[in-house]
């Protein structure tokens, strides 16, 4: 509200949208989420060094979504792929994106923000860069949502000997869409936070909120 922000839901058939969350969205753009997210990228890439390099980062959460590895990683980065191919007319008629998770609490008002920046929260790095929640201009909606680019690009493969995390992948993408210069980073005014009774690929949240 306090940025008279239009809300998209991106989401897959198998989870459940609030009411209340649907009645404030302006899109929603449900589809249909595949058993084996594996599916999913063997549809997009013949190159088998694409689901390998993936499948690497099982440890730390990249290969979530494939088989049965724990972790959101493919599906993330799905997501990307999936507003590039269906949706990017849609952002241009925005200003500014703010691209980012529904399991994150705000703490106090989103601050209103201005430039050629792309705006992510300190924190939460995990090799790479913090994935939960960024602002940038929609003139980078084709490079920021472009991820099918790098991983098509031989050269994201030479060098493979570092943590494949999620968020290292997110960060990598983005230099090698020539974002990486315009990253700033900002204070955080959010935190990911879960209830007990909501289903996660991840561990439960440990933190008692006062």
């Amino acid at each position: 509200n306090p940025l008279n922000a239009d809300i998209a839901l991106l989401y897959g058939d198998k989870f459940k949208i609030s009411k209340n969350l649907k009645n404030q969205s302006k899109f929603d753009w449900r589809f249909k989420e595949p058993g084996n997210w594996k599916d999913f990228y063997q549809e997009r890439f013949q190159d088998e060094s694409v689901l390998n390099f993936i499948i690497k980062g099982s440890e730390y959460g990249m290969a979530g979504g494939i088989d049965d590895f724990s972790g959101s990683g493919a599906i993330v980065q799905g997501f990307r792929m999936i507003i590039y191919e269906k949706y990017l007319d849609e952002l241009l008629h925005y200003d500014y994106i703010i691209y980012t998770r529904f399991d994150q609490y705000y703490v106090s008002k989103h601050p209103p923000l201005t430039g050629d920046k792309l705006w992510i929260p300190k924190g939460e790095d995990y090799f790479g860069i913090c994935d939960r929640h960024v602002v940038f201009p929609s003139k980078y909606s084709e490079k920021f949502f472009g991820v099918h680019k790098y991983f098509s690009d031989p050269e994201t493969y030479k060098n493979t000997d570092y943590e494949i995390s999620t968020e290292r992948v997110y960060l990598d993408s983005l230099v090698h869409n020539q974002l990486g210069e315009n990253i700033e980073r900002i204070d955080r005014f959010q935190f990911t936070s879960a209830l007990d009774s909501d289903p996660t690929r991840w561990r439960k949240a440990e933190y008692k909120v006062y």
